[in-house]
């Protein structure tokens, strides 16, 4: 998904491992802005869409994939972003 985030506009990309959690693993990738990413969302192709497909499948079964959409603040605007300075991510658990 690495370079399929990052031609899409994606910032930074990476895959963690919990070290918590046995067998589980989160993706993070950091976009620019929210409009960005609705952009990105939008213009998925249908190879894209087929490898997310197939990332899916390797999910556990009895555990369901969480997503997370995380807008970076500033704490000198009291929480409002900042132009440019929005990022989301998502984060998904996966076993290998």
């Amino acid at each position: 998904m690495g370079p399929t985030r990052r031609r899409n506009g994606a910032t930074s990309w990476r895959v963690f491992r919990d070290v918590g959690e046995e067998g589980r693993f989160v993706e993070r990738y950091v976009i620019e802005s929210w409009a960005e990413y609705v952009r990105l969302r939008s213009r998925m192709t249908m190879a894209d869409s087929h490898l997310q497909q197939r990332v899916a499948e390797l999910q556990r079964a009895d555990v369901p994939i969480r997503v997370s959409r995380l807008i970076g603040v500033t704490a000198e605007g009291g929480g409002v972003p900042e132009r440019g300075d929005s990022r989301d991510g998502d984060a998904r658990p996966r076993s290998p």
